[in-house]
Formats: C-alpha cells, structure tokens, sequence
C-alpha cells in the first residue's frame, strides 16, 4: 500500500509536521471525515505543541498560501 502522506513527512520540517498534527487533531473522533469541511490551526495551537522561531514559521507558511 502506498501512502504519500507518510514518506512526505521524511522530508518535511518540525514546523511542517506540527501544522499536520495540528489539523488531524481537529478532526472529529469515531465521525466520517468530510473532505469538503475546512479545520483551522490557530497560532494558540502551534503554541502549545512548543513552534520554533515564530517569524520565520509565518515566512514559511505565507510560502503554502
């Protein structure tokens, strides 16, 4: 089984990997997943999972966008 998601993450950065962890953990629980639902990482969020070096993660971010 091939899964994308899993060999990118080698490649991506600390703060990368926070921001999908950050969105997984907003899905609902034990619900089926709509893939149309947006889910939103707020800045209290990277807050608690310890972000290195804000001004950069924002440069680094605005680059996705």
């Amino acid at each position: 089984m091939d899964n994308k998601l899993i060999r990118a993450s080698y490649r991506l950065t600390t703060n990368e990997l926070r921001l999908i962890y950050c969105a997984i953990s907003k899905m609902p629980k034990n619900e089926p997943i709509d893939h149309k639902t947006p889910y939103y990482v707020t800045k209290e969020d990277f807050i608690k999972l310890g972000v290195e070096r804000w001004s950069h993660l924002f440069e680094q971010l605005k680059a996705y966008l």
